[in-house]
């Protein structure tokens, strides 16, 4: 942990997620719904970052973002967390318990009990994201580092998401995976590509 002072907040007690070098230029503190707080740092460096290189056909993969996985075209592929599904059944009780709460007690904004439901809700609401964000960091950091040039297909999410299985598509964020994607090849010099309507090929 680390101590810093912020204009209009004072001295406070920092856990850096990283360290970094350079001239910041903002600081946006988050509060979230359970109480905790993030600050994103946004830091000017004289780095430049690598040109893409050519594309070449024995680095190039080509990524199908499925229901049940990231499918690569040449065989490999990376399985989706779910991590809404492992904690859904934990996430309906505290729900319940919520709403026996409201319904309990009409003045329930005033009830100690309700507002550590809500915590606690808010707190699994968070570990879900949490999960769910890892996992993907780990699995486009391993795309991107073994490949040259990455092709992924631009098939509309809303559309996915309006599918018997939307929930499912959500789960697994796909835009956030593609993101992740784009910036990593950018920072790594890896060419990358969005293909509508493409199949891994």
């Amino acid at each position: 942990r680390r101590a810093s002072s912020l204009p209009n907040f004072g001295p406070l007690l920092l856990r850096l997620h990283r360290p970094f070098a350079g001239s910041v230029e903002t600081v946006t503190i988050s509060r979230m719904a359970s109480g905790a707080c993030y600050a994103s740092v946004v830091v000017t460096t004289d780095e430049e970052l690598p040109a893409p290189g050519t594309v070449e056909e024995v680095s190039t993969v080509g990524l199908l973002r499925g229901q049940e996985a990231l499918e690569a075209s040449d065989g490999r592929s990376w399985p989706h967390l779910r991590s809404l599904d492992k904690l859904l059944e934990r996430l309906r009780v505290l729900d319940r318990r919520l709403c026996k709460r409201r319904a309990a007690n009409p003045d329930y904004e005033t009830s100690q009990r309700y507002h550590k439901l809500r915590r606690q809700r808010a707190r699994l609401h968070e570990r879900i994201a949490a999960m769910r964000r890892d996992h993907q960091h780990k699995t486009t950091a391993t795309v991107v580092a073994s490949a040259g040039t990455i092709g992924v297909d631009d098939a509309p999410v809303l559309e996915r998401m309006r599918s018997p299985g939307g929930r499912d598509y959500a789960d697994t964020a796909l835009y956030e995976l593609s993101r992740q994607l784009e910036y990593k090849c950018r920072h790594q010099g890896v060419n990358f590509v969005k293909v509508p309507g493409a199949t891994p090929e």
